[in-house]
């Protein structure tokens, strides 16, 4: 079974992708709720700063103090219900993606004509129907949590930014074409590495099954060197393409990470240097809503990764049925 070389428009690929959670809307609405609880209290946390500064530490009042540990342990109480509900609803409706991917598969198996048969190895169908439906779950509602929730931290985080100072906000927004850049070469090249490690996956899977199955013969004849050599060939094969997989997300992460730091870098040398009226608070917040918008921006590289690696194993399903 040859891949499909083509890459089909992403947007549209992952549409139809999309198509097969919508039976599970409910649990995934609940989900989606949780995410966005989940990273809009993390932004209040920072935002929090302010006032904890201000008024506990520095102004010393008496009844915020009061009921500050009270109010600190209602939030995380909040955040942890939203977390497990997000945690809990997304697997379910990744899992049942996965599910209803591999019996529909299957009974395209049961119809397919001999010829298709005659013509795909039976590990290259194996591989289709176990590792490249699993590497759609990544790309459904798994990295739909992952993107939900560093997105609503990013708008967030930004918005306590631009509430405290919209001028020093701004020299972020500066970063960003820079980051869309490392996105978009880094995805391109995922993609076409995840086509080449469900390649290396079928192989690897129809050497093995071919062995298994034919022990009798290859000891017959003294082919074990030769079908090790082909395996061991195979494996190292596919391990090489992980390792390229690996470094192209290292570098995607770093890039985009060394870009906000240039513009956290640059707003810190512009506050410090420069008359700014803030109080201790508001710098404080200010300073922790830039590093802490590093790890969510991580993130989504991340999940855009995830991604292309969800779309590689959808495009050959879907030619494939």
């Amino acid at each position: 079974m040859k891949i499909h070389r083509k890459h089909p428009n992403s947007w549209r690929l992952y549409a139809r992708l999309l198509h097969y959670v919508f039976p599970f809307w409910p649990a995934f609405l609940v989900g989606v709720v949780g995410s966005i609880i989940y990273s809009g209290v993390d932004a209040w946390l920072v935002h929090f700063m302010t006032p904890l500064l201000n008024q506990g530490f520095i102004q010393r009042d008496a009844s915020f103090i009061r009921w500050l540990p009270l109010l600190v342990v209602l939030i995380f109480i909040i955040r942890g219900g939203a977390n497990i509900a997000s945690d809990y609803f997304m697997t379910s409706v990744s899992r049942s993606v996965v599910r209803s991917f591999r019996e529909k598969l299957f009974k395209h198996y049961q119809c397919m004509p001999s010829s298709t048969y005659d013509n795909t190895t039976t590990g290259q169908l194996l591989s289709t129907i176990i590792y490249n439906v699993e590497q759609i779950a990544n790309a459904s509602s798994d990295a739909l949590t992952t993107f939900l929730q560093s997105f609503v931290l990013i708008v967030g985080l930004l918005v306590v930014m631009f509430t405290i100072s919209w001028q020093l906000s701004l020299i972020y927004f500066a970063a960003v074409p820079l980051i869309i850049l490392v996105v978009y070469v880094t995805s391109r090249r995922t993609r076409r590495l995840s086509l080449l490690i469900q390649e290396s996956m079928g192989l690897t899977t129809t050497i093995a099954e071919e062995n298994i199955s034919g022990y009798k013969v290859i000891r017959t004849f003294g082919g074990q060197d030769y079908e090790t050599h082909r395996f061991t060939e195979a494996i190292r094969l596919n391990w090489l393409r992980e390792l390229k997989v690996a470094l192209a997300k290292g570098l995607s992460t770093s890039g985009v990470q060394l870009v906000a730091a240039l513009a956290l870098s640059s707003i810190i040398f512009v506050a410090t240097s420069t008359t700014v009226n803030l109080s201790a608070g508001e710098f404080t917040s200010l300073i922790a809503s830039m590093l802490a918008i590093l790890k969510p921006m991580r993130d989504i590289t991340n999940v855009n990764n995830k991604i292309q690696r969800g779309l590689a194993g959808a495009q050959t399903i879907f030619f494939c049925a």
